[in-house]
């Protein structure tokens, strides 16, 4: 909040998850997708000199696991969509408008 003439205070801000939520994920996404690369070059570099391609089974596992940080990404947005609809209602009580959320 920052008063900009006077009886008029300025309020800016953003509705998103803490930084902390925010870097885990950006570097559980970087990690399996590094595996999930070097998985796919090994895979394909056993396959093409004929030895028994076991890197496949590590790019099905970075598969698995991107699945599993994109569910739980996706569940804890839904977990705080009301929590971010009663945060919004609650700003736009506040200023007496209706504000759209972008």
């Amino acid at each position: 909040m920052e008063e900009i003439d006077e009886g008029k205070t300025q309020l800016l801000g953003k509705y998103g998850p803490n930084a902390n939520v925010w870097s885990l994920f950006l570097f559980g996404y970087l990690f399996i997708g590094s595996l999930g690369m070097f998985a796919a070059v090994l895979a394909i570099s056993q396959w093409f000199i004929g030895s028994s391609p076991w890197g496949f089974w590590l790019l099905g596992g970075a598969m698995l696991g991107f699945l599993i940080l994109f569910g739980a990404a996706h569940a804890g947005q839904k977990l705080g969509a009301k929590q971010i609809e009663l945060l919004h209602k609650t700003y736009e009580s506040g200023i007496n408008e209706s504000v759209e959320i972008h």
